[in-house]
């Protein structure tokens, strides 16, 4: 029997091995079999930042991977077929757009790698990559695959844990923030921006289908945009969906022009699954930083109605 795998691209550089009696195969970039990351790494050494030979995969909530199957050694006459497909096509889908979404791939006689093939994460959740074999002799598998996102819709990935009946507090009567992943797993609600006070936070949380490490990082301006409270996070287990949560914490100052009174800040997420060796993905976020009121004397209060809402959810 012939072993075969998939080949990650775009968004990430993968290998993905199976072993078999026959030996292996498995994910590669088109023309490499070693990894090269696709962005910049991120800043801290703890965060992972993966590819190479895989035994899950991770792909974001409203994106996709594009991927290609390779086997071990060159198809025989007549080419080698695959249909590939998520058990769960509510967390992730997969086809071919240019075939019309057909799940299937072809390996060429003489060739070692298919068509491409996307898989596009749909919701947060677990899934696995299967790939059956349609020609004999070669042996069919399956990989862990998981979608992930960031924060509650599309485009708010930022959450205000303070709001009133759904505050992230440790309790009631507490100024704490709570770093309690049960907890934190419901409260909050999505926000646009934060006041540049070096007190305010937003929450920003991580949900996946598969186990793993977040990680948050500032790229608009680390220096006068703020800071991530911790930039690190290993997922907890709550109820079927893994997470890990941080905050960012406004500057103390705004440093722009007094004419400028809001600007964006831009946090990168990433989420690398931890089941064996899995591929790390990335997503962005903006929110906006808004200049406190100037308290100048008896014209605050005409300043401070001009300005934007600090805090603006739903």
């Amino acid at each position: 029997m012939k072993a075969v795998g998939l080949c990650l691209c775009g968004l990430v550089a993968a290998l993905i091995t199976v072993t078999t009696s026959a030996g292996q195969a498995g994910f590669a970039t088109p023309g490499s079999q070693d990894f090269q990351p696709a962005v910049e790494p991120m800043n801290d050494p703890a965060c992972p930042d993966q590819g190479g030979i895989l035994d899950s995969v991770a792909v974001p909530v409203s994106d996709d991977l594009e991927l290609v199957m390779i086997i071990g050694g060159v198809a025989p006459e007549g080419g080698v077929r695959y249909r590939v497909g998520s058990d769960d096509p509510e967390v992730a889908a997969v086809g071919d757009p240019r075939q019309a979404f057909l799940p299937e791939v072809f390996i060429p006689e003489g060739a070692s790698v298919s068509n491409s093939f996307t898989v596009y994460g749909l919701s947060v959740g677990a899934s696995l990559l299967r790939a059956t074999s349609l020609t004999p002799g070669f042996l069919g598998f399956t990989v862990p695959l998981g979608a992930w996102d960031v924060g509650e819709q599309a485009e708010r990935k930022f959450l205000d844990p303070n709001v009133s009946g759904a505050h992230c507090r440790d309790g009631d009567d507490s100024p704490i923030l709570s770093q309690d992943e049960s907890l934190l797993a419901d409260c909050g609600l999505p926000a646009r921006g934060i006041v540049a006070d070096g007190v305010s936070r937003l929450l920003m949380r991580t949900q996946a289908g598969l186990p793993g490490t977040a990680c948050y990082r500032i790229i608009s301006d680390p220096e006068h945009d703020g800071q991530i409270e911790t930039p690190v996070r290993s997922t907890q287990a709550v109820d079927a969906i893994h997470q890990a949560s941080s905050y960012l914490r406004a500057p103390e100052r705004f440093e722009s022009p007094l004419s400028v009174p809001v600007r964006l800040v831009e946090v990168e997420f990433t989420y690398t699954p931890s089941i064996g060796n899995g591929n790390t993905t990335r997503m962005r976020g903006w929110a906006n930083l808004i200049r406190p009121p100037l308290r100048v004397g008896p014209r605050t209060m005409e300043r401070r109605q001009r300005l934007p809402v600090v805090l603006e959810s739903g």
